[in-house]
């Protein structure tokens, strides 16, 4: 028996379904169903590039999704704005293997590989670079989710290569929860946005922000205490009995 769910985890505007059918599950993303493999993730922070990326800054571009993930929901975005070319990279065999199937099962105009960050792009170059990447501050934890100690080791990486891999005036956009010291430095030695400025990027500018409820058990909840060592002049959000964050997409310009 088919069952549908609502699945809103940021309560945006847009919504999503996860249907469930014969044991299988997909994710419905307008008139697109995307089999959700056994052990695979449901897009959660990615799905807030839905509402930032539109066809005004999409349609016939060339796009690189970089860390992909299962459904490689990032690429499918562009490819429903109308992107021109798509490109998708991830570290993981098991994410490449699974969104390709996807590409196959679907006729999916996108190109999909394996590569770690940048290694495999060799000197391509693109309109837009597209990222969520693990950014949670932990000594140790899951390659999806873990950071580096401050949260900011994969992003600064991004942000260092992708401007060799941007075609001029091309645009790095990229997911940032907000305890990692966007515009503010919230006790590191410097904001993210100083950090893009010294980099060469023309523009620093923040498209999105969304509240995140922080809920017991959670990955976040869990590194609470760690982000506050290394973030010391941050300050949670407390509503009723949770805590909250907020998650940021911001676009730099090459």
């Amino acid at each position: 028996m088919e069952k549908i769910e609502v699945y809103n985890p940021f309560n945006m505007d847009s919504e999503f379904h996860i249907i469930t059918d014969n044991n299988k599950r997909y994710f419905k993303i307008e008139n697109l169903l995307l089999e959700i493999s056994e052990n695979g993730y449901i897009p959660k922070s990615g799905l807030l590039f839905y509402d930032v990326l539109n066809e005004k800054n999409i349609a016939n571009k060339s796009i690189l999704d970089l860390g992909c993930g299962f459904l490689g929901i990032l690429g499918i975005i562009s490819m429903l704005r109308g992107a021109k070319t798509i490109e998708a990279v991830d570290y993981d065999l098991n994410c490449v293997y699974w969104f390709n199937k996807l590409i196959k099962d679907n006729n999916f105009n996108i190109d999909c590989y394996q590569s770690d960050y940048f290694k495999n792009v060799d000197n391509k170059k693109y309109d837009i670079i597209l990222s969520n990447p693990p950014q949670m501050p932990m000594i140790s934890g899951s390659v999806h989710d873990s950071g580096g100690i401050d949260g900011r080791k994969y992003i600064l990486k991004i942000m260092e290569e992708a401007r060799a891999h941007l075609n001029d005036d091309g645009s790095l956009y990229i997911l940032i929860f907000d305890f990692l010291g966007i515009e503010n430095t919230n006790g590191s030695e410097k904001s993210i946005k100083e950090i893009a400025r010294e980099l060469g990027y023309k523009t620093f500018e923040v498209l999105s922000e969304n509240k995140k409820i922080i809920k017991p058990g959670s990955v976040t909840f869990d590194s609470m205490e760690h982000i506050l060592s290394v973030y010391p002049e941050y300050e949670f959000t407390k509503e009723n009995d949770f805590y909250s964050s907020k998650i940021k997409i911001v676009r730099m310009k090459k």
